[in-house]
């Protein structure tokens, strides 16, 4: 029988007294909305909506699902996609691991297409200081693309395409409030192409253990720093309605 030392497996950083032990959640729901302007379509707007639930599978793993469903002016149903995640939960005390399975569905503008991305992704998160919490991630992402089609279920033929994903952030904390400053280029949902990064402001305030208020401002390039290709706001709240 395999015996796990428990230093090895734990849900807490040793520095990590701002999340105690008695605020783990067996489950997460975040629910947030979109406005995206894309600057590479002349400015024009979309919009959408996403739901994702987070919970516990079991000791050593959690599982997290996710919906989003996309509109544009011209069209009330442009854009459909879900995800399955599994997520270790951390280990030697500042790592995680998670594989995520998303599959995207173009309904409009032509040509429609649906799209499977498979990717891993090492995270790290390190204490700098008492309010100061450095996160870095690396990974790598497969996906297969296939055009005037449209599929619902996971698929391993099309275009084939693979690249890195990265990200990394700096957070400070302080009470019930946070603000982090992040660089990357994958976010819940989707993974982007290296020359297709972002810069990201984020901010969450947390009245109490059960829910949060967050919101961003995202900035995406093409290519070059100074040539915009979409620019985000999103808002939402996370609810954690059953705590141990």
């Amino acid at each position: 029988m395999l015996i796990v030392p428990k230093h090895i497996f734990s849900n807490n950083t040793p520095k990590d007294s701002i999340q105690k032990q008695s605020k783990n959640a067996s489950l997460v729901f975040i629910i947030y909305n979109r406005l995206i302007n894309i600057k590479g379509e002349n400015g024009t707007w979309r919009n959408d909506q996403n739901v994702v639930a987070n919970f516990k599978t079991t000791r050593f793993l959690r599982t997290e699902l996710g919906l989003r469903t996309g509109q544009r002016p011209e069209d009330i149903n442009s854009y459909f996609q879900y995800k399955i995640e599994v997520q270790s939960i951390k280990f030697l005390n500042h790592f995680k691991v998670f594989a995520r399975m998303s599959q995207n569905l173009q309904y409009f503008p032509s040509p429609q297409f649906y799209r499977t991305n498979y990717m891993v992704v090492l995270n790290s998160k390190w204490n700098l200081s008492k309010h100061i919490i450095l996160s870095l991630a690396f990974g790598q992402l497969v996906n297969y693309k296939t055009e005037n089609s449209l599929d619902m279920l996971p698929n391993s033929s099309g275009k084939f395409n693979y690249f890195p994903i990265y990200k990394a952030s700096l957070a400070y904390k302080i009470k019930k409030s946070l603000i982090e400053c992040v660089y990357g280029n994958y976010d819940v949902f989707n993974p982007y192409r290296i020359n297709q990064a972002f810069f990201q402001i984020d901010g969450d305030y947390e009245p109490n253990e059960v829910w949060t208020i967050f919101s961003y401002l995202r900035y995406q390039y093409n290519n070059s720093i100074e040539n915009p290709l979409n620019a985000f706001f999103a808002i939402g709240i996370k609810l954690k309605p059953f705590l141990h």
